[in-house]
């Protein structure tokens, strides 16, 4: 029983030394290991002889006597710049460590990690890491959308994920949003609505880029539209590369129509985006 108490002890007087020490949005950061085996990180605020940890999943109450070990937010972020000074730069490490940060509930860093893996694991698309990679990121929607837009209808969800695309936002983030779009259901149509309505180009072209990874059959002539009809030069040629590496000679003829069309303006995009393309049929 003393043991209990003097648990239940130490993690209050943690909350108050963080509440002085530490910036607000990390003063009640903190790691509760259980007796029986479960580890919580979340915020955590003293209730009665308990604690309350508000988690990425919900909020659960728990006693000071079922307390085994706590570790605060500038422990855990000690203890994972150790594992990070021993780790190395391959893509794979970065992926442990992105892990490990969002099991700290360390997202800052765990976003980093993200970023410095992206770039090498691009380069190998179809490697097995690019695809455990592209497993956790679709793992990051608490990250990034609050409970009630996760709940939301589809419309509503692919917009709010779209809205995360803009000027600052980083690869990482910018990687979890699409994988999300890539694996939402029954997402095409809102894709494709936002694609052509969205006043943001980062947010157009992050919707098409989805767009061409989704199996929906008509998605890769919509992307290869876009090379022409898009008013963005930007959005134009996001569209053409990521039409590039898997055009057909079908799909040159079915651009070229627009060669013949009554606006200049975009005959002349038709013959630019066959350009882009870079296939041997957009010669003829």
């Amino acid at each position: 029983m003393s043991t209990d108490l003097s648990m239940t002890r130490r993690v209050l007087s943690l909350l108050a030394a963080a509440s002085l020490a530490l910036p607000a949005a990390t003063q009640s950061h903190k790691e509760l290991r259980l007796k029986d085996g479960r580890v919580l990180v979340g915020h955590v605020r003293a209730n009665g002889d308990g604690f309350q940890v508000t988690t990425r999943d919900g909020t659960v109450s728990v006693t000071g006597s079922d307390v085994a070990s706590v570790r605060t937010h500038k422990e855990l972020q000690a203890a994972f710049a150790a594992k990070a000074r021993k780790s190395g730069d391959s893509v794979f490490a970065r992926l442990q460590l992105a892990k490990i940060a969002r099991e700290y509930g360390l997202e800052p860093e765990m976003w980093r990690q993200l970023d410095r893996a992206l770039p090498k694991a691009e380069a190998d698309a179809a490697s097995a890491t690019m695809r455990r990679l592209r497993d956790f990121l679709a793992e990051l929607e608490p990250e990034l959308l609050p409970s009630a837009k996760r709940q939301a209808p589809t419309q509503k969800r692919v917009e709010a994920l779209l809205r995360l695309c803009h000027a600052t936002t980083k690869p990482g983030k910018l990687a979890a949003v699409e994988e999300l779009l890539v694996r939402e259901p029954n997402a095409d149509q809102a894709l494709r609505q936002l694609a052509r309505q969205q006043s943001s180009y980062r947010q157009r072209i992050a919707a098409i880029g989805a767009l061409q990874r989704r199996t929906t059959k008509g998605n890769d002539r919509f992307v290869l539209r876009t090379a022409v009809l898009d008013q963005s030069d930007k959005v134009r040629a996001a569209a053409a590369s990521l039409g590039r590496p898997t055009v057909t000679s079908a799909d040159v003829a079915y651009m070229a129509s627009g060669l013949g069309h009554s606006s200049a303006k975009l005959r002349v995009r038709t013959a630019a985006a066959l350009g882009a393309l870079g296939h041997a049929a957009a010669v003829d």
